[in-house]
């Protein structure tokens, strides 16, 4: 199995340095979020699942922000006290979801290489005063020598591949996301901006919009000697665990005419393989459902 380890450049860039064995090894990673994991409509046991199967299948966790959907505080316009688990029944909520969060990363703390911001936590953190991530993050790493970094709203993954002395950098940029549900477009309008915005990235990764697709966007590329190549910049928008509106019966999704959500992440494997005679490192995503 490929040796992985990390190393945090700055709070924007996260190094994973992925050892090759041989040309039959890879390195696999869990790229996960929207989690809502307090949230009454949370799939958790199926969150549960997958984050099992990433401690045996995978040499990392990449969250992509709203870990936590902390909509339910007294002063929080959107509340809805009647979607307020037990847990969370009592005058400290904030305290009591960072609480519960904790605990149910806790066993799978040492997968995690970075756990990011989505628009949930930093509304919190611009309403109440108080950073849920840092928080979160800090109690996972108050023991142990592995250390989960607290990522912010977008960032890059640079996974430096090695395989003997053949080596390649493959960039992932991540970004949360933003506007509203995209109902006939499904936000891959949003990664034709990203496509134009950010060339110089192999993968880019968003959440936010609770919808999912793998699209690769061909490209055109020349060198300065005038050699022409093509070749692909992945898009990935991950799902999330909060399932929407569902039965029709009730709920601000189904007011909104909202479609159900896709649920799940994704799994992204890195390798290399032989295409005529050279050496070329792939990327290839999986759906975990």
């Amino acid at each position: 199995m490929a040796k992985v380890t990390f190393t945090h450049l700055n709070r924007g860039v996260t190094e994973v340095r992925v050892e090759l064995q041989d040309m039959s090894d890879s390195a696999k990673f869990m790229l996960t979020s929207d989690e809502h994991l307090d949230n009454k409509h949370c799939q958790r046991d199926l969150f549960r699942k997958h984050l099992e199967r990433a401690v045996t299948e995978t040499q990392g966790i990449i969250q992509n922000g709203d870990l936590m959907c902390l909509m339910q505080g007294k002063y929080d316009r959107r509340s809805d006290r009647s979607q307020l688990m037990s847990e969370f029944q009592g005058n400290n909520y904030l305290d009591s979801v960072a609480d519960y969060t904790i605990g149910f990363l806790e066993p799978y703390a040492h997968k995690f290489i970075l756990i990011g911001r989505g628009n949930h936590e930093t509304s919190i953190l611009k309403h109440h005063e108080t950073d849920m991530t840092d928080r979160v993050v800090g109690a996972l790493n108050h023991s142990g020598e592995h250390k989960i970094l607290s990522g912010g709203y977008g960032g890059w993954v640079l996974f430096r591949m090695r395989c003997g002395k053949h080596q390649k950098t493959i960039r992932l940029l991540r970004h949360h996301g933003w506007g509203g549900a995209a109902r006939m477009s499904k936000g891959v309008l949003d990664s034709s901006r990203m496509a134009a915005e950010f060339p110089d990235a192999h993968i880019v990764m968003l959440g936010h919009k609770h919808t999912e697709y793998i699209m690769p966007v061909p490209r055109n590329r020349i060198t300065d000697m005038g050699k022409h190549s093509c070749d692909e910049q992945l898009h990935l928008r991950i799902p999330g665990y909060k399932a929407g509106a569902n039965d029709l019966y009730e709920g601000w999704e189904v007011e909104k005419g909202f479609p159900p959500t896709t649920i799940g992440c994704m799994a992204l494997e890195l390798g290399i393989e032989t295409f005529k005679g050279q050496r070329r490192y792939t990327y290839e995503p999986e759906r975990w459902k």
